[in-house]
């Protein structure tokens, strides 16, 4: 399976290590609309979400697999499952109030390390940002972006682009370049919902032991009751 997002390495190197975008004003009568779009690329309620993927490890090794996760954006619980494509479970752990823990885990994914941060990478793509400080506007290439910043100081964008896509971008307190999403959406309309997922993701980590994901929607199932 080839990458859908393919990004000359230059253009990499310099959005990892560009600072936080300046945001110029957007008309108030349309912040409303800006904050609904972002919300809709979010996920709301429960789902079941089966991807496949291919990752990049640190060391440049390759790996496919499936990765299913079961998500409760009201509960805020995360349960997320890796198996090999021949349906082998080499990864399961729960996220929830009490922290994190890990039913399985087999090398190399058996750090604690890595199951944070397979949690993180599940929750910014798919749980809105939860700050009461959100600026709406719109960047140097005139895209419509909500910046979410939580109360450590780390600051999440998301942006529209052509089309139905978007991109979620996040920056550590020192507004570093942390992690970056690059989507291609497909709508699902189950009941009451107006949902975006995304197709098709590239997602791309920065710093010491950096990675990439691309991954490719096979099933949305809504679970609310």
């Amino acid at each position: 399976m080839k990458p859908v997002f393919v990004l000359p390495v230059v253009i990499l190197l310099f959005v990892s290590c560009a600072g936080l975008p300046t945001l110029y004003p957007v008309n108030p009568s349309l912040t409303p609309a800006v904050r609904k779009a972002c919300a809709l690329h979010f996920a709301d309620g429960k789902w079941r979400l089966v991807h496949s993927i291919e990752a990049t490890l640190p060391n440049g090794e390759k790996r496919f697999v499936i990765g299913v996760s079961l998500i409760d954006t009201q509960a805020d619980t995360i349960d997320s499952v890796i198996m090999t494509v021949e349906g082998l479970v080499i990864f399961e752990a729960r996220y929830d109030s009490s922290g994190i823990f890990t039913r399985r885990a087999v090398p190399p994914f058996d750090s604690p390390k890595f199951a944070r941060g397979l949690l993180n990478d599940v929750r910014l793509v798919f749980f809105e940002p939860q700050t009461e400080s959100v600026v709406t506007g719109i960047d140097r290439d005139n895209r419509t972006v909500c910046r979410y910043r939580n109360q450590e100081g780390s600051v999440t964008d998301i942006m529209s682009h052509a089309g139905n896509g978007w991109e979620i971008r996040q920056y550590n307190p020192n507004t570093k370049l942390s992690r970056r999403v690059v989507a291609d959406s497909c709508r699902q309309t189950p009941q009451d919902h107006q949902q975006t997922f995304a197709c098709r993701m590239e997602l791309s980590t920065y710093g010491p032991a950096p990675y990439t994901l691309y991954m490719q929607l096979l099933e949305a199932e809504a679970l609310n009751e």
